[in-house]
């Protein structure tokens, strides 16, 4: 589903990874170590290579805490972290491999990626509170009248640090708190006045835009929580076959 965060996926089973629009279309296809950035509308999972994938989601900003490459190059798609992290990309990915403890494997991605930590505390931390701002709700203009910031440099940290625009994370933000809380209520006017949404029709009208789906198709399917899932009636894999 949406989601404003990113992830490092590091896929130790086969040697690329795959994001399709639909079962039968191919979307984005990169190499075993990938960088995702933050997802503006679904995309379907090929769980044939989700055998034994391992990596990091970020938080809002995180993706670019440890590479000079902007934000929005990464927004929906996959990128071969090479771009970011040179040859080091394909070391991280033969170290983890013959590595069965999952303790080991998480230090030494976190080692990986301290190690090319970059240092602008001062960005991190209005990056870190506009973001949380946002996402709780607070309007574009009073978040950019309480830092003084103008719309182009608004726009502009996005941009580098987010890969999205402003009120495109709010939306995304909303959505996701929403749909965190969906297994637990189903009448949609409560959940729409308790994550700020006018009234019902538009959380639905939000959700379908964002998800492809109505609230009331997503909340059938059992277990399902941030996955997009494919048309029931197709089974897809790696050869394309239904």
């Amino acid at each position: 589903m949406p989601g404003t965060g990113g992830q490092l996926l590091v896929n130790l089973f086969e040697a690329e990874l795959r994001h399709w629009s639909s079962p039968k279309v191919l979307r984005h296809r990169t190499g075993p170590v990938g960088l995702q950035g933050a997802l503006t509308h679904p995309v379907v999972i090929d769980t044939d290579q989700k055998r034994e994938i391992c990596g990091v989601a970020f938080h809002p900003g995180g993706l670019t805490a440890f590479h000079d490459r902007p934000a929005r190059l990464f927004t929906d798609t996959l990128m071969d972290a090479a771009t970011a992290f040179g040859e080091g990309a394909e070391a991280i990915r033969s170290a983890l491999r013959p590595m069965t403890d999952p303790e080991q494997r998480i230090d030494l991605i976190e080692a990986f990626l301290l190690n090319h930590l970059r240092s602008r505390p001062a960005e991190d931390a209005i990056v870190r509170q506009l973001s949380t701002e946002l996402a709780r709700g607070v309007s574009v203009s009073e978040v950019r009248a309480r830092y003084s910031l103008s719309q182009r440099r608004l726009h502009d940290l996005f941009d580098r640090r987010i890969g999205i625009r402003p009120k495109l994370f709010a939306r995304i933000e909303r959505f996701a708190a929403a749909l965190d809380a969906m297994p637990d209520r189903r009448c949609w006017s409560d959940l729409a006045f308790a994550h700020g949404f006018a009234d019902q029709a538009h959380f639905i009208r939000e959700f379908q835009q964002l998800s492809g789906y109505l609230p009331s198709q997503h909340a059938m399917v059992a277990g399902e929580t941030r996955h997009a899932r494919p048309s029931a009636d197709k089974i897809f894999n790696t050869g394309g076959t239904a």
